[in-house]
């Protein structure tokens, strides 16, 4: 019976019903920042959604990815799907999971925050982001120190990565980053004389393209050959 449940369709149908309210909740909860919002609404398990004076103990977005990987899999698996149109459906459902995957490895493992360069001083902290204005040092592996001055229109910086006997010349932008040991730096801004830039770290920057890659691919093989053969591979 619970796989039966977890395979069925009026789960994933529930899911999607659950998920628009889920988004609805959260949009009422109006004294909360939008990162506010996203960690309590979809990063947890659990949740007390705010609907005006009435509170109301709610599953969080993480239950809800735990749910929908348990359908699509047990769906896969139940169906066993053949033929062309049977790949591109697993294809799609398989892309579906690794596209969640890939948003709860980012949650728990992507690191965001700032690096401040004075002068040509190396530095080989970053200043974590974490709730409301705090923030936290991360000790580096490498240090990063300046090459010059910002330009004139203030939009790009040269920096030099340094590890060991190791040194990488890169110009980071505002909407360009350069990479070094799995980090990507963005130029922000200069403040009391300092260079600000924006350093991320997240291992599942691949992810996402992959999963909507193979996520096109399924669809293109699922409906492609129906348009061209007019339902042929049925």
């Amino acid at each position: 019976m619970a796989y039966s449940f977890a395979a069925s369709p009026r789960l994933t149908v529930a899911l999607l019903g659950y998920a628009v309210f889920l988004f609805f909740a959260a949009t009422l909860d109006t004294g909360l920042s939008a990162g506010d919002v996203r960690e309590k609404y979809m990063a947890g398990f659990f949740c007390f959604a705010n609907f005006g004076a009435f509170k109301m103990p709610i599953f969080g977005g993480a239950f809800l990815s735990l749910l929908a990987i348990v359908n699509i899999i047990a769906s896969e698996i139940s169906r066993k799907n053949y033929g062309v149109r049977g790949f591109g459906l697993s294809l799609t459902h398989i892309s579906f999971v690794l596209l969640i995957i890939s948003g709860i490895i980012q949650h728990f493992m992507m690191r965001e925050g700032v690096v401040s360069l004075s002068g040509e001083a190396p530095s080989s902290s970053v200043m974590e982001d974490v709730s409301g204005t705090s923030k936290i040092p991360h000790h580096l592996t490498f240090s990063v120190r300046s090459d010059g001055e910002p330009d004139m229109n203030g939009d790009s910086f040269s920096i030099i990565f340094e590890r060991g006997k190791t040194q990488k010349n890169a110009m980071v932008r505002k909407h360009k980053s350069a990479s070094f040991a799995g980090w990507s730096f963005f130029y922000e801004s200069v403040s009391d004389g300092k260079v600000v830039l924006r350093a991320v770290k997240n291992p599942a920057r691949l992810l996402p393209w992959l999963a909507v890659g193979s996520m096109f691919l399924g669809m293109m093989i699922i409906f492609l050959p129906r348009v061209i053969m007019g339902g042929a591979n049925e």
